[in-house]
């Protein structure tokens, strides 16, 4: 019965030297680091994606939809004009673009115009 005792104790020294493991782990007494603080020269100099320096990504739209005063609709107005990019999936694109034109004015970018008459 004397393990009972014992066990707190065995149990608080493990973990504080686990504690104390992960701490040393993390401190940089070396002068050879293997990992630097912050930026070198040359990554300074590198484009940086998340700044826009690269413009505006092309979704395969090459136009913006005419208008001058576009905005998000709210979930409870109709839609005046639907805009569909006309790349791939040609069989369902056709099927929406006939129920909606029933609706709405609809507006298809296509890099082949033929494809959207039939």
């Amino acid at each position: 019965m004397k393990l009972k005792p014992s066990f707190p104790r065995i149990s608080g020294l493990l973990m504080l030297t686990l504690v104390s493991g992960l701490v040393w782990g993390q401190q940089d007494s070396r002068e050879d680091r293997i990992l630097p603080k912050g930026f070198a020269p040359w990554e300074l100099d590198m484009p940086r994606p998340l700044d826009g320096q690269f413009g505006t990504l092309s979704r395969g739209i090459p136009t913006p939809p005419p208008g001058s005063n576009l905005r998000t609709a709210a979930e409870w107005e109709e839609i005046e004009v639907l805009t569909i990019t006309w790349e791939g999936f040609s069989c369902i694109l056709k099927q929406i673009a006939a129920a909606a034109s029933q609706e709405c004015r609809v507006v298809i970018f296509s890099e082949e115009p033929n494809q959207t008459t039939t």
